[in-house]
Protein backbone atom coordinates (compact mmCIF):
# COMPACT_ATOMS: atom_id res chain seq x y z
CA UNK A 1 0.00 0.00 0.00
CA UNK A 2 1.57 3.26 -1.10
CA UNK A 3 1.05 6.42 0.93
CA UNK A 4 -1.56 7.71 -1.51
CA UNK A 5 -3.72 4.58 -1.04
CA UNK A 6 -3.25 4.81 2.73
CA UNK A 7 -4.36 8.45 2.82
CA UNK A 8 -7.29 7.64 0.55
CA UNK A 9 -8.40 4.78 2.83
CA UNK A 10 -8.31 7.06 5.89
CA UNK A 11 -10.14 9.85 4.04
CA UNK A 12 -12.82 7.49 2.75
CA UNK A 13 -13.43 5.85 6.11
CA UNK A 14 -13.63 9.21 7.90
CA UNK A 15 -16.15 10.44 5.33
CA UNK A 16 -18.47 7.47 5.83
CA UNK A 17 -17.41 5.31 2.91
CA UNK A 18 -16.82 1.55 2.93
CA UNK A 19 -13.29 0.19 2.48
CA UNK A 20 -12.29 -3.48 2.13
CA UNK A 21 -9.15 -4.19 4.16
CA UNK A 22 -6.85 -7.22 4.36
CA UNK A 23 -6.23 -9.36 7.43
CA UNK A 24 -4.33 -12.58 7.98
CA UNK A 25 -7.60 -14.55 7.82
CA UNK A 26 -10.01 -12.99 5.29
CA UNK A 27 -10.72 -9.52 3.90
CA UNK A 28 -12.97 -7.32 6.02
CA UNK A 29 -15.52 -4.70 4.94
CA UNK A 30 -14.73 -1.73 7.14
CA UNK A 31 -16.64 1.36 8.25
CA UNK A 32 -15.89 3.93 10.94
CA UNK A 33 -17.61 2.46 14.02
CA UNK A 34 -18.62 5.95 15.19
CA UNK A 35 -20.45 6.70 11.92
CA UNK A 36 -23.72 4.80 12.15
CA UNK A 37 -24.84 5.73 8.64
CA UNK A 38 -21.66 4.09 7.34
CA UNK A 39 -22.23 1.07 9.58
CA UNK A 40 -25.75 0.68 8.20
CA UNK A 41 -24.27 0.58 4.68
CA UNK A 42 -22.37 -2.59 5.63
CA UNK A 43 -25.65 -4.41 6.28
CA UNK A 44 -27.15 -3.10 3.02
CA UNK A 45 -24.15 -3.98 0.85
CA UNK A 46 -23.72 -7.47 2.32
CA UNK A 47 -27.43 -8.25 2.57
CA UNK A 48 -26.74 -9.01 6.22
CA UNK A 49 -29.66 -9.25 8.68
CA UNK A 50 -29.68 -6.37 11.17
CA UNK A 51 -29.74 -8.76 14.13
CA UNK A 52 -26.33 -10.16 13.18
CA UNK A 53 -23.76 -8.18 15.18
CA UNK A 54 -20.68 -6.71 13.54
CA UNK A 55 -17.22 -7.31 15.00
CA UNK A 56 -14.97 -4.35 15.70
CA UNK A 57 -11.42 -4.34 14.40
CA UNK A 58 -9.12 -2.58 16.83
CA UNK A 59 -5.49 -1.48 16.79
CA UNK A 60 -2.86 -3.40 18.76
CA UNK A 61 -2.53 -0.59 21.32
CA UNK A 62 -6.28 -0.10 21.86
CA UNK A 63 -7.63 0.56 25.33
CA UNK A 64 -10.28 -2.10 26.00
CA UNK A 65 -11.85 0.10 28.67
CA UNK A 66 -13.10 2.37 25.89
CA UNK A 67 -15.00 -0.49 24.28
CA UNK A 68 -15.93 -3.03 26.95
CA UNK A 69 -16.82 -3.35 30.64
CA UNK A 70 -16.23 -6.02 33.28
CA UNK A 71 -13.35 -7.43 31.23
CA UNK A 72 -12.14 -10.69 32.85
CA UNK A 73 -8.47 -11.51 33.47
CA UNK A 74 -8.53 -14.23 30.84
CA UNK A 75 -9.21 -11.60 28.16
CA UNK A 76 -5.86 -9.96 28.84
CA UNK A 77 -4.12 -13.34 28.84
CA UNK A 78 -5.62 -14.20 25.46
CA UNK A 79 -4.76 -10.77 24.05
CA UNK A 80 -1.18 -11.00 25.27
CA UNK A 81 -0.69 -14.36 23.57
CA UNK A 82 -2.81 -14.13 20.43
CA UNK A 83 -3.15 -10.44 19.41
CA UNK A 84 -2.55 -9.32 16.78
CA UNK A 85 -3.86 -12.56 15.40
CA UNK A 86 -6.84 -14.67 14.32
CA UNK A 87 -8.82 -14.38 17.56
CA UNK A 88 -12.12 -12.55 18.14
CA UNK A 89 -13.12 -12.12 21.78
CA UNK A 90 -16.68 -11.44 22.94
CA UNK A 91 -16.94 -9.03 25.88
CA UNK A 92 -19.68 -6.98 27.54
CA UNK A 93 -19.95 -3.81 25.52
CA UNK A 94 -19.41 -0.28 26.76
CA UNK A 95 -22.65 1.72 26.96
CA UNK A 96 -21.77 4.05 24.07
CA UNK A 97 -21.46 1.18 21.56
CA UNK A 98 -24.53 1.32 19.34
CA UNK A 99 -27.23 -1.35 19.13
CA UNK A 100 -26.77 -1.15 15.37
CA UNK A 101 -23.26 -2.59 15.69
CA UNK A 102 -24.15 -5.20 18.30
CA UNK A 103 -27.45 -6.34 16.78
CA UNK A 104 -29.17 -5.29 20.01
CA UNK A 105 -26.95 -7.53 22.15
CA UNK A 106 -25.14 -6.35 25.30
CA UNK A 107 -21.89 -7.83 24.00
CA UNK A 108 -19.28 -6.81 21.45
CA UNK A 109 -16.82 -8.86 19.39
CA UNK A 110 -13.29 -7.43 19.21
CA UNK A 111 -10.62 -8.45 16.74
CA UNK A 112 -7.04 -7.22 16.34
CA UNK A 113 -5.89 -8.30 12.86
CA UNK A 114 -2.31 -9.32 12.14
CA UNK A 115 -1.76 -7.35 8.96
CA UNK A 116 0.55 -4.32 8.79
CA UNK A 117 -1.58 -2.35 6.32
CA UNK A 118 -4.76 -2.66 8.35
CA UNK A 119 -2.94 -2.05 11.62
CA UNK A 120 -1.62 1.18 10.12
CA UNK A 121 -5.15 2.24 9.14
CA UNK A 122 -6.54 1.31 12.57
CA UNK A 123 -4.17 3.75 14.29
CA UNK A 124 -6.44 6.53 13.00
CA UNK A 125 -9.59 4.95 14.50
CA UNK A 126 -9.31 4.60 18.31
CA UNK A 127 -12.95 3.45 18.56
CA UNK A 128 -12.33 0.77 15.95
CA UNK A 129 -13.72 -0.14 12.57
CA UNK A 130 -16.88 -2.18 12.21
CA UNK A 131 -15.66 -4.92 9.89
CA UNK A 132 -17.31 -8.24 9.04
CA UNK A 133 -16.00 -10.24 6.09
CA UNK A 134 -16.16 -8.46 2.72
CA UNK A 135 -18.63 -10.79 1.01
CA UNK A 136 -22.34 -11.13 0.41
CA UNK A 137 -24.11 -12.65 3.41
CA UNK A 138 -23.91 -16.44 3.35
CA UNK A 139 -21.20 -16.56 0.69
CA UNK A 140 -17.60 -17.75 1.30
CA UNK A 141 -15.37 -15.05 2.82
CA UNK A 142 -12.85 -13.47 0.44
CA UNK A 143 -9.13 -14.15 0.79
CA UNK A 144 -7.84 -11.78 -1.90
CA UNK A 145 -8.63 -8.35 -3.29
CA UNK A 146 -9.84 -10.05 -6.46
CA UNK A 147 -12.33 -12.11 -4.42
CA UNK A 148 -13.70 -8.90 -2.90
CA UNK A 149 -14.03 -7.30 -6.32
CA UNK A 150 -15.95 -10.32 -7.64
CA UNK A 151 -18.25 -10.42 -4.60
CA UNK A 152 -19.00 -6.75 -4.08
CA UNK A 153 -17.79 -5.04 -7.26
CA UNK A 154 -18.70 -1.37 -7.35
CA UNK A 155 -20.89 -1.56 -4.25
CA UNK A 156 -17.97 -0.40 -2.09
CA UNK A 157 -15.65 2.59 -2.37
CA UNK A 158 -12.12 1.19 -2.08
CA UNK A 159 -10.28 -2.13 -1.83
CA UNK A 160 -6.91 -2.02 -0.06
CA UNK A 161 -4.94 -4.80 -1.74
CA UNK A 162 -2.80 -6.52 0.88
CA UNK A 163 -2.18 -9.66 -1.11
CA UNK A 164 -3.62 -13.10 -0.44
CA UNK A 165 -4.57 -13.76 3.19
CA UNK A 166 -2.12 -16.09 4.92
CA UNK A 167 -4.61 -18.25 6.83
CA UNK A 168 -7.62 -18.16 4.47
CA UNK A 169 -10.08 -19.07 7.21
CA UNK A 170 -12.15 -16.98 9.62
CA UNK A 171 -10.89 -16.19 13.12
CA UNK A 172 -11.56 -18.23 16.23
CA UNK A 173 -14.33 -16.64 18.32
CA UNK A 174 -14.23 -16.99 22.12
CA UNK A 175 -17.09 -15.75 24.31
CA UNK A 176 -15.74 -14.38 27.60
CA UNK A 177 -19.02 -13.09 29.01
CA UNK A 178 -20.13 -16.28 30.78
CA UNK A 179 -18.80 -18.11 33.83
CA UNK A 180 -16.30 -19.94 31.61
CA UNK A 181 -14.77 -19.03 28.22
CA UNK A 182 -16.58 -20.72 25.36
CA UNK A 183 -15.39 -21.18 21.77
CA UNK A 184 -18.23 -20.13 19.47
CA UNK A 185 -16.31 -20.69 16.24
CA UNK A 186 -13.26 -22.86 15.78
CA UNK A 187 -10.66 -21.12 13.63
CA UNK A 188 -6.87 -21.09 13.38
CA UNK A 189 -6.48 -20.91 17.18
CA UNK A 190 -7.56 -24.18 18.77
CA UNK A 191 -9.05 -25.18 22.10
CA UNK A 192 -5.76 -26.96 22.85
CA UNK A 193 -3.87 -23.67 22.49
CA UNK A 194 -6.32 -21.79 24.71
CA UNK A 195 -6.65 -24.40 27.49
CA UNK A 196 -3.24 -23.73 29.16
CA UNK A 197 -4.21 -20.09 29.63
CA UNK A 198 -7.51 -21.08 31.27
CA UNK A 199 -5.63 -23.34 33.66
CA UNK A 200 -3.23 -20.55 34.63
CA UNK A 201 -6.18 -18.28 35.50
CA UNK A 202 -7.84 -20.97 37.64
CA UNK A 203 -4.79 -21.39 39.88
Amino acid sequence: MNNQTFQQAIKYLKSGKLVAVPTETVYGLAADATNLDAVKKIFAVKGRPLNHPLPLMVAQNSNLNNLAIDTPKIAYKLIEKFWPGPLTIILKRASHISDIITGGLVTIGLRCPDHPLTQKILQSFPQGLAAPSANLFGEPPPTSAEDVKKALGNKIDLIVDGGTCKLKTSSTIVDLTGPKPKILRQGPITQEEINPLLTSIDK
